[in-house]
């Protein structure tokens, strides 16, 4: 269930400097939507689309304790990682991997 409240503008303008907990909720708010919307322009502004989905994909990730990035919903404990500097994946046993694709950088 989900409860509800509407306010008019004039008591809303009335709330916001008596409740600071009230203003500071929606400043943090807005201030998440601004940041997500400003990260937005810049990617498409100045990413192409490789730089995009990389962008996307990075930020979706999880890090692992050693600071090397997982891919969104994989957990280090549960993966299998090869040793060295490529982040890359492989099974316990170390069977072969495919090579490294780059990703090129936008511009």
């Amino acid at each position: 269930p989900t409860d509800t409240l509407m306010l008019s503008r004039a008591d809303f303008a009335r709330c916001l400097p008596e409740t600071s907990s009230l203003s500071f909720a929606i400043m943090r708010g807005l201030v998440r939507r601004l940041r997500a919307a400003d990260r937005q322009i810049e990617s498409l502004a100045l990413l192409d689309v490789y730089g995009r989905v990389a962008r996307t994909l990075v930020e979706m990730s999880d890090v692992d304790p050693h600071g090397r990035i997982l891919p969104p919903g994989i957990s280090g404990s549960g993966v299998g990682l090869t040793s060295g500097p490529d982040c890359s994946f492989g099974s316990p046993g170390g069977s072969p991997k495919p090579d490294p694709v780059p990703i090129p950088s936008g511009g």
